[in-house]
């Protein structure tokens, strides 16, 4: 699988910016939208987007900012779907092999790494044997405890407390007159623990409070203690022999070994391959955060480390598989915190390379899935908009006929989409790259400097909105204030 990262570049999209399209564009619009023009904001395959065109749309729409950001985000918008609809129109499926693997880019990599990851820990889980589990078992630095639970906090009074004392110490007469301590805790504990019978797994000194790990600790295997009272109320604590809980113990342990091989390794694999994160890397990320387009092909290096190097280019292709959420506060966070991110992604990387190297593939069952997720996905889109391959053939003859109609109804379901009649549904991440590249896609710098501009223009001449009603006021007279209402000639 291979894909040009640095030929094309994507800046998606959430609703914040979406809603900069007009909601009064007609058919004659929609064909003025996708005419040649001279000066336009906008191309994606054959089609343009004038920059009036686009300073219009975002001017038009009130609650939408009028930013250059907000242009250059309407104008990727634009092209995604629209090169999206002339590949529906051309019939494309978009459904063979080499562009799934092209638009599941990210997913692919995880896969990579995470059975990377399982082969890595296959000789560290291996050696947890038998041997292992007595020893730890009987040094008791991890311990399986399970407990019941009466709730009685601080804001009990003093008779209600003493009925929750009486309540505990009565399963307690129980248990020592031989009821199973586990449908006891079934029956009677209150938290959630009485679905497992009161059982609250492997735990370590210092992860349950002070009242309760000291008399957890001092049990010998089968004992039960005796009533023990922390913030949360009333307890009984049972410490298991290990024949009851040994299975439990081992998957335990080797989930702590796992958790403590992925600290080490990740540590270690940070100093022996000097991972060197650039000084400016900060002032890179949130530049290339706002300015994916135009910094897909940098070349710029982010981070160095022994074999290899982030660039910017790199940068873009990862951060475009992580949710919007991920990039928003990314671009408002500390120095630190985006240095510690670009230290992450580059371990990735370094991780892609190493399961390469030792020839990691995808199973069948991985590929299957991620096509499947493909599939759902786009058709998904294709049918909410109204631009599947097969419905756009038999509406239209020629392949400019589709064309034209895939692209007015990309237009209509943006008008839908700020109507709040249909929700927005984004191709999957890595398509518009594939698009791009295959299609071709690109914004230009002049004709959004102009968009932004006529968008000002239009926003500046738009008539206030109405004042609401003063409450309780009748229908039709003006909000408090405004004066007396004009005379009828």
């Amino acid at each position: 699988m291979s894909v040009n990262k640095g030929a094309v570049s994507v800046a998606k999209v959430r609703w914040l910016l979406v809603v900069a399209l007009s909601t009064t564009t007609g058919c004659d619009a929609v064909r003025e939208a996708f005419s040649a023009d001279e000066e336009y904001a906008a191309v994606a395959a054959s089609a343009r987007l004038p920059a009036d065109r686009l300073g219009q749309m975002l001017g038009s729409a009130r609650q939408a900012p009028v930013s250059p950001q907000a242009v250059r985000v309407l104008a990727n918008l634009w092209i995604d779907y629209t090169l999206v609809a002339i590949a529906s129109a051309d019939g494309d499926s978009l459904a063979d092999s080499a562009t799934i693997a092209a638009a599941a880019w990210a997913p692919f990599r995880q896969r990579l790494v995470d059975e990377f990851h399982t082969r890595l820990l296959e000789n560290r889980i291996a050696d947890i044997d038998t041997a292992m589990v007595d020893s730890v078992y009987r040094q008791g630095d991890f311990r399986i405890l399970d407990h019941i639970l009466v709730l009685a906090g601080g804001d009990l009074a003093p008779d209600q407390r003493a009925e929750k004392r009486s309540a505990i110490e009565g399963l307690q007469r129980q248990i020592d007159d031989g009821a199973a301590f586990g449908a006891l805790a079934k029956e009677h504990s209150e938290d959630a623990s009485r679905d497992r019978n009161g059982r609250l797994g492997l735990l370590a000194r210092g992860e349950t409070v002070r009242p309760f790990e000291d008399v957890g600790w001092m049990l010998a295997p089968g004992e039960v203690s005796d009533v023990v009272e922390t913030m949360a109320g009333y307890h009984l604590v049972r410490r298991p022999p290990l024949e009851d809980v040994r299975s439990e113990f081992e998957a335990g342990l080797a989930r702590r070994v796992s958790a403590q091989f992925d600290s080490i390794y990740l540590d270690s694999l940070t100093e022996a391959r000097n991972v060197r994160v650039a000084r400016d890397a900060p002032t890179m990320v949130r530049d290339a955060l706002s300015r994916f387009e135009e910094l897909s092909d940098s070349r710029r290096t982010l981070a160095r480390y022994q074999g290899g190097k982030l660039t910017v280019s790199d940068f873009v292709y990862w951060i475009t598989g992580y949710p919007q959420r991920t990039r928003s506060e990314l671009a408002t966070s500390s120095d630190s915190v985006i240095e510690a991110f670009v230290g992450q992604i580059t371990r990735s990387e370094i991780l892609v390379g190493e399961a390469e190297q030792v020839g990691i593939t995808l199973g069948p069952d991985d590929w299957q899935e991620i096509r499947r997720t493909y599939l759902s996905q786009i058709g998904f889109l294709r049918a909410t908009i109204g631009i599947d391959p097969a419905a756009l053939a038999d509406s239209a003859a020629s392949r400019d006929d589709r064309r034209r109609l895939a692209q007015v109804r990309v237009e209509a379901y943006l008008r839908d989409l700020l109507a709040d009649r249909k929700s927005l549904i984004e191709p999957p991440a890595y398509l518009s790259f594939l698009l791009r590249d295959r299609l071709g896609g690109r914004v230009r710098g002049e004709g959004l400097q102009t968009a932004f501009e006529r968008a000002q223009q239009v926003r500046a001449g738009l008539p206030p909105e109405p004042q609401p009603a003063a409450p309780g006021a009748p229908p039709g007279l003006p909000p408090a204030g405004a004066g007396p209402p004009p005379q009828r000639p």
